[in-house]
């Protein structure tokens, strides 16, 4: 099968994060991971930030914690009821293990920590509900190239079969799972994690902003409204303060409620996560790159939109890492399709 290139990957770091970009806005890096006001609904901001980080501990704590997620030897992002439902659990299945409350909520960047706390440095960081693989020992020192390898034949033959970082040459040994990214945005990111704690999600990078609206009524409320054309069948402002823009935004989208008008609307401040999209929207292969100092990341389309996808290093005998690769094409996301898409 034919490999087209995504981009590259500059992980200065040494350790990589494999991640929905355009649930970023909730990383919170070394900072309380705590969501503000207009990150989410607020009955969701309130659970989020009335949540426990808890450590597992007893003789069947890797096997208790993983029945409730991926991190081992924690549990993130807990309600504080959570204790009865655990403990209700490891008693009906006999097992001797134990949940511990830290002193004080566990930033994102520690919990990169947990997760490569072991001899494979590998593991998966989750928050928020979200779990994203991280692989560490990586290359400090170059750049690593993605490739992507499509299905090739079939009603899905252009949707990417799998991914994969080519961290160095050599003869594969070993193939592990590290383990399972959530998508719930269409999107991955292969990203250097001290690089996040540099990046700027819905913060304008030079204080201007887009907005735009689609879909069945954008048209003619455009034309009753004024609003110009930016594309065969967008409407909005490019490129204004982002201030002016909000003011826009909010006007057009009491309108529509108002009217009772059907187009969809978009928000998009000159953010990394917008320098991002825009490539995303124009490549042919549906990916883009952003530098943030001396760390490059790479972004991509699923292809298939949302889901969970494994995530797999292929390792030398040595155990040095070859390729972290990102399996698309599963079993069970073919099910999913071909549950809607009929064939």
């Amino acid at each position: 099968m034919t490999h087209e290139l995504l981009g590259e990957v500059r992980c200065p770091s040494g350790t990589l994060l494999v991640v929905d970009i355009g649930l970023l806005g909730m990383w919170k890096h070394t900072e309380p991971p705590l969501l503000d006001d207009w990150e989410a609904p607020p009955e969701t901001v309130a659970v989020a930030n009335h949540a426990v980080d808890y450590r597992v501990e007893g003789p069947d704590a890797a096997v208790a914690g993983r029945l409730f997620g991926q991190a081992a030897g924690w549990l993130y992002d807990r309600s504080p009821d959570f204790v009865a439902a655990f403990e209700a659990e490891a008693r009906t299945r006999g097992l001797d293990a134990r949940l511990v409350a830290a002193p004080a909520r566990v930033p994102h960047r520690r919990r990169v920590e947990h997760a490569l706390s072991n001899p494979s440095r590998v593991g998966v960081v989750e928050f928020h509900g979200i779990s994203a693989p991280c692989i560490g020992g990586l290359p400090t020192d170059r750049s690593m190239k993605l490739f992507g390898t499509r299905v090739g034949a079939g009603v899905f033959g252009d949707c990417w079969q799998h991914l994969e970082l080519q961290v160095k040459s050599g003869v594969c040994a070993r193939t592990e799972l590290v383990g399972e990214a959530l998508v719930d945005t269409a999107r991955l990111g292969f990203a250097d994690v001290e690089m996040l704690g540099e990046w700027k999600h819905d913060e304008p990078l030079d204080g201007r902003a887009d907005f735009l609206f689609w879909g069945a009524d954008a048209e003619s409320f455009a034309q009753i409204h004024g609003v110009p054309r930016v594309g065969d069948d967008q409407f909005g402002w490019l490129d204004l303060p982002a201030e002016e823009v909000v003011e826009h935004g909010m006007r057009i989208e009491h309108l529509r409620d108002a009217e009772g008008r059907r187009f969809a609307t978009d928000f998009r401040p000159h953010s990394h996560h917008y320098q991002l999209m825009a490539q995303l929207r124009t490549s042919i292969t549906e990916s883009g790159t952003v530098e943030i100092g001396d760390a490059q990341l790479c972004a991509f389309m699923t292809s298939w939109g949302d889901g969970v996808f494994p995530v797999e290093v292929d390792r030398e005998e040595t155990g040095a890492i070859l390729t972290v690769r990102v399996v698309l094409g599963t079993d069970r996301t073919l099910r999913n399709l071909r549950s809607v898409n009929r064939e």
